[in-house]
């Protein structure tokens, strides 16, 4: 089987999951508030689990020297994103300008290329763990800096957002591990935490199909013109912009398949519930995120696909 095959088939295992979601949630098993406690029991728990117990098994730091240098990278990809987002933003008619520029910043980071990376290589692998690195810091950016987009009276940072729980079992993890600690972590409770953790992928996955399910009565066709733009330039200038930077550089294969995989992603599955919060227009979010997500089932696969040929193979643990 062929990469370009092997990763749309993981695609499509999302979607499929994704699917039984939005099948729950059409047939009333999944209603928002439903929704809402599979996504706190998908983020806030098990995520956490499954990123405290990856790290405890598969990170040892002195296999991972640069480690550290995971998080900076993220941070420079966000910058060239926003830099893409300000400049591209005004293309788009002020009306929608916000919604599209948050669209672009903030990318589909954690969920779908967990999923991906999980199916690919295995739950415990190198890349799993380089993915709970490089997006570190994710979480925190995106909810203390994307309402900032809307300004309000007396608004600034939220402080409180930055501590997320992922964030929390990362650093734990990593000070376990930094001071030989992980073995002090009794076997019954790392496969207890594996358990737990193992709901996350296909949590978010249907949680995903469910919103996906109760929105689609807000997405109609509108102006087809804005849309096409932002899937242009979402998935396929940003990732055909990193292929290119990453090429010329001398990076590790596992951080240039990271870097690529993170700017092909459609935007972050929180982005309509931050612009209905906001009071931003929910109905160009719902229609650039649904056309985004369909068309990253052929983009995503097509990019990694390019970086395997013409940068670096990829060894997959499930050929």
């Amino acid at each position: 089987m062929t990469f370009f095959a092997t990763t749309l088939e993981s695609m499509a295992i999302s979607a499929a999951v994704g699917g039984v979601g939005f099948w729950a949630a059409r047939r009333g098993r999944l209603d928002r508030p439903a929704l809402k406690v599979l996504s706190l029991i998908a983020l806030d728990i098990a995520l956490p689990c499954q990123i405290f117990a990856s790290i405890l098994r598969a990170f040892e730091p002195a296999h991972y020297p640069g480690w550290w240098q995971l998080p900076l990278w993220w941070g420079a990809l966000t910058l060239l994103q926003g830099a893409i987002a300000l400049l591209t933003g005004r293309l788009f008619d002020p009306s929608t300008r916000r919604e599209a520029q948050l669209g672009l910043l903030y990318q589909n980071a954690i969920f779908i290329p967990l999923v991906m990376l999980v199916e690919l290589f295995g739950p415990h692998s190198r890349m799993v763990v380089q993915l709970f690195l490089f997006t570190l810091f994710f979480p925190a950016f995106f909810f203390t800096t994307a309402p900032l987009f809307y300004p309000a009276p007396n608004r600034g940072l939220r402080w409180n957002r930055l501590l997320t729980p992922s964030f929390i079992a990362t650093g734990a993890a990593l000070a376990l591990k930094g001071l030989h600690l992980g073995a002090a972590i009794p076997e019954f409770a790392l496969r207890g935490l594996e358990l737990v953790g193992a709901i996350a992928v296909p949590g978010l996955l249907m949680y995903l199909g469910g919103a996906i399910c109760h929105d689609r009565s807000h997405v109609s066709a509108g102006s087809l013109r804005p849309i096409l733009g932002f899937v242009a330039i979402r998935n396929l200038l940003i990732p055909m912009l990193v292929l290119g930077i990453v090429h010329f550089l001398p990076l590790p294969g596992e951080l240039s398949l990271l870097l690529v995989l993170q700017a092909a992603m459609p935007p972050i599955t929180a982005l309509t519930a931050l612009v209905d919060r906001e009071g931003g227009d929910r109905l160009f979010t719902n229609r650039i995120m649904l056309a985004s997500f369909l068309v990253a089932l052929i983009t995503v696969p097509l990019f990694l696909s390019l970086h395997h040929r013409f940068i670096q193979p990829v060894i997959l643990s499930n050929p």
